[in-house]
């Protein structure tokens, strides 16, 4: 699944593509991905201007004149941004057709991918209180969903206001794993298992270390180190270790500086000890049993 990292990058290019730009027409194959309906996006999409590509945790929100269209890659999901006339890939779901000749498609082998048109949060509480307003009621009904789950997600690790106090914060009373817990989207945005592997190798720590148990010095090296791995990752434009690349199709390239995650039965690369696999929360886990000290 794409990460922090990939969905940062996509959306970087996206905001560099889309500026400006109108969608004229819709092909898809798989119009149950688009939330409220496929007729709605075709009705209330189409010839909307797009003013800004925003990332929040691992969704990517395209802001429109008076909408947001909210993408989530899921499993294998990306975008891709082609010249009309380039040949389509095999795994291409939509075609979202812009008015400078480009194509916007989402590749998705997997079709788990989503996509929701919704009113901005200030919209979803007063558009029905608007004077002359008339607001498209599928579409609000789905705006209160997304919502609900944008406002469940932790801060954003990479924001100012993730301070280590603001992290102290976070942890205190929560118990459990330390990996389960970094890959707990609604305490820290966007981490996954690539990057939660990577963390805890760089912060030295087990991943079964209890966060409970955890002392200060170590909780302020992993606010650290989180921050230090996630920003690595998005300037090395994201991990291909499956199905992601960036709008033009280009692999990332954090893949090529992995240290923990996809290493099973490797030497460790800073005390030579072959890396462990492990299942944590039910996603594989690589640590080194000899650098990674276990809290407990």
């Amino acid at each position: 699944m794409p990460e922090l990292p990939e969905v940062e990058t996509q959306t970087r290019d996206l905001q560099k593509s889309l500026l400006g730009r109108k969608v004229i027409r819709i092909w898809t194959d798989t119009p149950k991905a688009l939330h409220p309906s496929l007729r709605i996006f075709q009705t209330e999409l189409v010839g909307k201007k797009i003013v800004r590509v925003t990332r929040r945790a691992k969704y990517v929100l395209i802001e429109l004149e008076n909408l947001i269209w909210v993408t989530h890659f899921r499993m294998t999901g990306h975008f891709l941004v082609r010249q009309s006339g380039v040949p389509r890939e095999k795994f291409v779901r939509h075609i979202f057709y812009l008015d400078n000749g480009l194509e916007l498609r989402l590749e998705d082998i997997r079709k788990f991918g989503e996509m929701s048109l919704i009113y901005s949060k200030k919209q979803s509480r007063t558009l029905w209180e608007q004077p002359g307003s008339d607001p498209v009621f599928p579409i609000w009904r789905e705006s209160e969903q997304v919502w609900k789950k944008l406002n469940q997600l932790g801060p954003e690790p990479l924001d100012k206001g993730f301070t280590l106090l603001k992290f102290k914060t976070i942890l205190k009373g929560k118990k459990g794993s330390l990996k389960q817990k970094l890959m707990d989207q609604n305490l820290v945005a966007g981490i996954g298992n690539i990057y939660a592997d990577e963390i805890c190798f760089e912060s030295k720590l087990h991943p079964l270390s209890r966060l409970e148990k955890l002392s200060l010095t170590q909780i302020k090296k992993l606010h650290e180190v989180i921050r230090q791995v996630l920003k690595r990752g998005i300037q090395y434009r994201g991990t291909t270790i499956g199905e992601f690349v960036d709008t033009k199709g280009r692999p990332g390239g954090f893949q090529n500086l992995v240290q923990a995650y996809g290493r099973k039965g490797k030497p460790c690369l800073c005390c030579g000890t072959l890396l462990k696999r492990i299942v944590v929360g039910q996603r594989g886990t690589v640590f080194c049993p000899k650098c990674q000290k276990l809290v407990s």
